[in-house]
């Protein structure tokens, strides 16, 4: 299972989708977001809930940046 989040702060909606999903079976949880804020223990939140990958744009400076968008916002502008 994926789960997409444009902005994720403390973590909680996506934890909440991860649980969910680990309860109807999903043998993996990656979460990927376009802003990721990771505030307070949001990362540890989402282990937690069983998300095993995490991964988001370069929008915001994070050890879970690796989808580098500035050619596409370049390209925007």
């Amino acid at each position: 299972v994926v789960i997409v989040d444009d902005v994720l702060s403390t973590g909680h909606t996506v934890a909440e989708a991860a649980k969910l999903a680990r309860r109807l079976g999903a043998k993996r949880v990656s979460c990927v977001t376009v802003h990721g804020l990771y505030v307070n223990d949001a990362v540890r939140l989402l282990k937690s809930a069983g998300v095993n990958y995490i991964v988001c744009t370069n929008t915001t400076q994070s050890k879970f940046a690796r989808i580098d968008v500035a050619q596409i916002i370049a390209e925007a502008l």
